[in-house]
């Protein structure tokens, strides 16, 4: 009887371990999930910290720039002035005829060479005609 007892005892004394090993287990993996998370929190927290610093760092620039661009758009403003300046006039007008049309008024030599330009220029058969290359004989 006594052996019963023993082995009772004995079995209580298991489970009762059993219970007290996979308590403490649960628990350190629930405390090393905790500190995991904790760690994860706290670089979410100072990557935040980062890109506010940044967003604010960005702002910064981006206002001094824009009062740059202001100061420098009131130095180069444009000035409009009306120049007026006499100019020499060579030609005070023309010598029309008495139809109405401008004539032309040349001495000699401007005459002579206008004709020249007017007239046709003779050509050269020979020298660059298809005809003289196809008539020589081999």
């Amino acid at each position: 009887m006594f052996t019963n007892i023993k082995i009772a005892i004995v079995a209580i004394v298991i489970l009762v371990m059993c219970s007290v090993s996979f308590y403490v287990g649960w628990s350190i993996k629930a405390s090393s999930h905790a500190k995991e998370d904790k760690v994860r929190l706290q670089q979410a927290v100072e990557q935040a910290k980062r890109e506010t610093i940044l967003l604010y760092e960005n702002a910064a620039r981006a206002n001094t720039a824009a009062t740059e661009i202001a100061q420098k758009e009131q130095e180069q403003r444009v000035v409009y002035r009306t120049i007026t300046k006499d100019v020499i006039k060579y030609v005070q007008q023309e010598p029309k005829g008495d139809d109405g049309k401008p004539l032309c008024v040349l001495d000699a030599d401007g005459l002579r060479l206008d004709t020249a330009a007017a007239a046709p220029k003779p050509h050269n058969r020979t020298a660059g005609s298809p005809t003289a290359a196809t008539t020589s004989k081999d």
